[in-house]
């Protein structure tokens, strides 16, 4: 019985992050953050110490993702010295790349391209051995983004579509949907006319 008791406060969490990330989807940013918020809040109160160790800073890449999808440069400013350092022994690997991509973003932002590069380079190759949550999305997004912010269309399509390729495979929008508009609007505009009729039922669910 304690074992099955042990799930529950997993799963409460899990309905939390759900809620933020449909409000994400929705494009309502500010619902999304209260939120995970209000996630983060739940797991200190919990009292569940090896559950907040593991979860914790995951949970906060959630938060800060939804600060990259509003552009909220200082916000993600603010969280980088708590999400920067290794994962320890008891977290998730995946923190390896989240921490690399996150530290990209910073520098977009920032307008340093070839900072962005250095860190968005190492999260795609960390990403091939820890995949990163769908929820916080795949690198290449990020990376395609800076090829367009570098004036390489050629190679941001190059890196754009193999993510689109998956979505269409999959079925599924939410590397999409998890992505900034201001990002992905522009990456979808690549779209060679003539592959536009095959992606076509996955494109106009968006």
């Amino acid at each position: 019985l304690q074992q099955r008791l042990s799930v529950v406060p997993a799963l409460r969490l899990n309905a939390r992050q759900a809620e933020a990330w449909e409000a994400a989807a929705a494009g309502d940013l500010e619902r999304a953050v209260a939120f995970e918020r209000r996630a983060l809040q739940a797991l200190d109160e919990l009292g569940v110490p090896g559950l907040t160790a593991t979860w914790r800073r995951a949970t906060t890449h959630n938060l800060v993702h939804f600060f990259w999808m509003a552009r909220d440069l200082e916000a993600m400013r603010e969280l980088w010295p708590y999400l920067s350092p290794q994962p320890s022994a008891v977290e998730w690997p995946f923190l390896n790349t989240a921490r690399a991509q996150l530290r990209g973003q910073i520098a977009l932002l920032e307008g340093d391209l070839a900072a962005a590069e250095v860190a968005l380079l190492e999260a795609e190759t960390l990403q091939q051995a820890w995949p990163m949550p769908t929820f916080i999305g795949d690198v290449r997004v990020t990376l395609a983004w800076l090829r367009l912010m570098q004036r390489n269309p050629d190679e941001a399509w190059k890196v754009f579509q193999p993510v689109l390729e998956r979505c269409r495979q999959e079925d599924s929008l939410g590397l999409l949907l998890t992505s900034p508009a201001f990002v992905v609007d522009p990456l979808l505009a690549l779209v060679p006319a003539d592959q536009r009729a095959a992606l076509q039922p996955l494109l106009v669910r968006l």
